[in-house]
């Protein structure tokens, strides 16, 4: 329902049209009347009416003082005016504040629907296309949340260089802002496959949605950043913070973070997340091997254990061999997701040489 306020300071007048309107049959509800100019505008203040039935010459504040202050405030009300007299530069006054009607007393019932109904109309035509809006506004938003995550995760798996990365994303208004330090920290959801099957679509659909929330919330408070959906069970965050990497404080950050992320998606989703986190680095160059670190101290959760934070610096590789394997291993996974046959069979004969190599390497020692 529509909501309608009737003003005026002639009795009469107002309550005659209180009682003559049939609201509900028109698809409007009143709010109640005013009798002055004070008393409408704190009626409109409190209640917002949709259209405002609104007499012009009254004492005090009058009509045309009440439709300055609605525009002013930039509330969209309708107003249809009502005075006794012909009055052109009122009319004209009332024309530059944007009323829907202007009528003349004694208001003839059947043109006081008419403005009704053209109020009514202009109203719902403003709310398909303050609906249109906001539906346009999301899809962008959506569709830039998921250009962004394929630009990163080009990144990420050395496909685009980060001048390349950088620019593509301020195409989309989207900054990488990496100050005196930053790392990258692998967050995935213990024993996914098995909760997919354990949830049902709607929970399955809410526990993504507010895992991911949860975790750019948790980023926002600690420092700035971004946050990568690889898949719906894991997420890749870019940290950065002022502190550079030798500062001893710029660890506790990074550390306190992930042990945040893991205690509030215990605490407020009851999940278990296995965290890899990175060195810290200066050099936004090397963010995808710094990715490349994240990620291998995260699988190290298969020999660990699940439900841990584990550090690249705990765990690294002794040889590069073993770093190149592990690049060549996130590049592959990649690749098979968009079914790129050539590029598997590519990395795939890498994989093979690099792990001989390993293997003398083994040997020797």
């Amino acid at each position: 329902m529509i909501s309608v306020l009737v003003v005026d300071d002639e009795i009469n007048i107002r309550e005659g049209i209180q009682k003559s309107i049939p609201w509900t049959k028109l698809g409007l509800h009143s709010v109640g009347t005013a009798k002055n100019g004070d008393i409408a505008w704190s009626r409109i203040e409190q209640v917002h009416p949709e259209i405002v039935i609104l007499d012009i010459d009254m004492p005090g504040m009058n009509g045309l003082d009440i439709a300055e202050n609605i525009r002013n405030e930039n509330i969209g009300t309708q107003i249809i005016f009502l005075t006794g007299y012909d009055d052109f530069p009122k009319l004209r006054k009332a024309i530059e504040l944007k009323a829907t009607d202007y009528l003349l007393k004694p208001v003839v019932l059947e043109d006081l629907y008419h403005a009704l109904e053209k109020a009514k109309n202009q109203i719902q035509e403003s709310r398909s296309t303050q609906e249109y809006i906001k539906n346009i506004r999301r899809e962008l938003q959506e569709n830039t949340e998921t250009a962004t995550e394929k630009i990163l995760i080009d990144f990420l798996y050395q496909q685009r260089s980060y001048r390349e990365t950088s620019e593509k994303l301020l195409e989309l208004n989207v900054h990488l802002n990496i100050k005196n330090s930053f790392t990258v920290i692998c967050a995935e959801v213990d024993q996914f496959e098995l909760l997919l099957e354990k949830w049902n679509i709607k929970d399955r659909n809410l526990y993504i949605y507010a895992y991911r929330k949860l975790v750019r919330e948790i980023l926002g408070f600690f420092g700035e950043g971004l946050v990568i959906s690889e898949h719906p069970g894991k997420l890749t965050l870019i940290v950065s913070c002022d502190y550079f990497a030798t500062d001893p404080r710029s660890i506790y950050m990074y550390a306190n973070l992930a042990e945040e992320i893991q205690k509030k998606c215990a605490q407020f989703l009851g999940l278990s997340i296995s965290i890899g986190v990175s060195n810290i680095r200066e050099n936004p160059e090397h963010i995808h091997e710094t990715y490349q670190e994240a990620s291998f101290a995260l699988n190290y959760k298969s020999i660990i254990g699940a439900k841990c934070i584990h550090y690249y610096s705990m765990v690294q590789p002794t040889s590069d061999s073993m770093i190149k394997t592990v690049g060549n291993e996130l590049v592959l996974l990649n690749e098979l997701k968009v079914g790129n046959g050539d590029m598997v069979q590519e990395i795939l004969a890498k994989l093979i040489i690099e792990l001989q190599k390993l293997k003398k390497l083994l040997r020797q020692k």
